[in-house]
């Protein structure tokens, strides 16, 4: 796995070589390394939304093998085979539906197909239900990152809008992170399945507050910023 790591690596040296960056960036003079320039405001909202739901993705990356073997799934690493393929699938086919439509629906229906992933994934103690949940969390999880990203840069002005994917990215590590540690917390003292529930609810609570805070404030945003 490692050494499969590494040539990976080595391709992605090669692949960075040949990108052509253009030297004349807008506003070059006013890119010091400083607190205004790492973080955007307008980005803090959206990031915190994300923050919340990858607290469950990291529960669900570092738990998943494990719990697969309690189940009795003899090969776990084919939930991360089906999860990519979800990601894949979702990547395809909701691109244009936020073009025409914005984040409303396709977030909201993503966030649902997480909800319904992990329920399936600490209800139904099977293999069944164990890969049929890596499709739905694949799918749905792998929108969720990308309409953010999308939002965050809608709302930044063009040259600070280094800064809004530092505040993106910087949730999402926290997140992660975060998720890594309460859900195995949780998983101690309780179980998996109990603690896929939570991470269940965790994404119910990224839901909310992207329907009733997150959304709104982006329109406002993004009205503003509209020729």
């Amino acid at each position: 796995m490692f050494a499969g790591m590494l040539v990976i690596s080595i391709i992605a040296i090669v692949c960075a070589g040949i990108v052509k960056v253009p030297r004349n960036i807008p506003h070059a003079t006013n890119m010091g390394f400083n607190l205004h320039n790492l973080f955007e405001p307008k980005a803090v909202l959206p990031s915190i939304n994300l923050l919340i739901i990858m607290t469950a993705y990291g529960g669900l990356l570092s738990f998943v093998a494990l719990y697969g073997k309690e189940i009795g799934v003899h090969d776990t690493s084919l939930f991360f085979l089906v999860f990519a393929a979800g990601i894949a699938i979702s990547r395809i086919t909701v691109g244009k539906t936020f073009d025409k439509s914005g984040p409303a629906v396709i977030l909201t229906v993503c966030l649902l197909l997480d909800i319904m992933g992990f329920a399936v994934l600490a209800l139904l103690k099977n293999p069944f239900g164990y890969f049929i949940s890596a499709i739905l969390i694949g799918f749905g999880n792998g929108v969720v990152f990308p309409v953010f990203q999308t939002m965050v840069n809608n709302v930044a002005e063009p040259a600070h809008r280094g800064a809004a994917n530092s505040t993106l990215y910087t949730a999402l590590d926290l997140g992660m992170g975060a998720g890594m540690i309460l859900i195995g917390f949780i998983s101690e003292h309780t179980s998996l399945s109990l603690a896929f529930i939570c991470c269940a609810v965790i994404c119910l609570a990224g839901l909310a507050l992207f329907r009733f805070r997150v959304l709104s404030d982006y329109l406002s945003k993004t009205l503003k910023v509209s020729p």
